[in-house]
């Protein structure tokens, strides 16, 4: 390996301490610093945005109708554009009515200050709350399900659990599925309402300064030991191959002739 190719090396890798070490505690999701080999998920999107975070796109909504007939209403899956909320419905969810055709489900995301209830222990908020609607078409009036749907929910860091808030009856955490590889969170829910993810909440942070004093100590130590490495072990090799003297007669070496007397 040469000198260049060495030299090329330890400058690679002070500067990914140096930037990990700038870049360390400015992103807002739960990341390691700079390049963990994933692509690192999508921000979330407030329709308040929690203290600390400039930037928020908006969520956005959905509306759909199932088709109703004699039967009942169809098999239907809604979801918001941006993909942070999911409803499915089974066949059947909704019971058949006289003179009606269809029913128009919403789902509206509100603030987590908007919502009536607070979650359960030590849980809090981690997302939107999503607000689910339904009524018969043409005539207007409220349907209800009389099957579970499941509720799909993106969260933003730490979700763990559904938290259900119904039009009536009292506020319940559901049976809950999480999947973290894409920040999502399952449950099946007999009643419509309001449905917001929550979780524990991650351990504070170390500070920024004590994190990057860390980074740059860890670069630091790398390079050394690469330098070390690079200029010492040339010199041990020469060390070790320096040419001993030529032997004379008899195996030993040659000196001055001794004198006759």
């Amino acid at each position: 390996m040469t000198r260049k190719v060495w030299l090329w090396g330890l400058a690679a890798a002070t500067l990914y301490a140096a930037v990990a070490a700038a870049t360390f505690g400015t992103n807002t999701l739960p990341s390691r610093p700079l390049f963990d080999g994933l692509a690192p998920p999508v921000p979330y999107n407030w329709v308040e945005p929690p203290r600390g975070l400039k930037k928020a796109a908006k969520p956005t909504g959905a509306q759909d109708t199932i088709p109703l007939d004699d039967t009942g209403s169809a098999e239907k899956s809604i979801a918001t554009v941006d993909g942070q909320a999911f409803l499915v419905f089974k066949k059947g969810s909704f019971a058949p009515q006289s003179g009606e055709t269809g029913v128009s489900v919403t789902l509206e995301p509100v603030s987590i200050n908007a919502i009536p209830a607070k979650p359960p222990g030590d849980k809090k908020f981690d997302g939107n709350g999503y607000r689910v609607r339904a009524t018969y078409q043409p005539s207007g009036r409220v349907a209800s399900p009389t099957q579970t749907m499941t509720v799909v929910l993106r969260y933003a860091r730490h979700g763990t659990h559904v938290f259900a808030v119904p039009a009536r009856g009292r506020p319940r955490q559901l049976k809950s599925t999480a999947t973290a590889a894409n920040l999502q969170v399952f449950a099946e829910s007999d009643t419509l309402g309001t449905f917001v993810p929550v979780g524990n909440p991650a351990p504070p942070p170390k500070s920024d300064l004590r994190t990057r004093l860390e980074y740059l100590a860890v670069g630091a130590a790398a390079t050394l030991l690469g330098a070390a490495v690079y200029y010492g072990l040339p010199a041990l090799k020469r060390r070790r191959t320096v040419p001993a003297p030529p032997p004379g007669k008899g195996g030993r070496a040659k000196g001055k002739p001794k004198r006759r007397r």
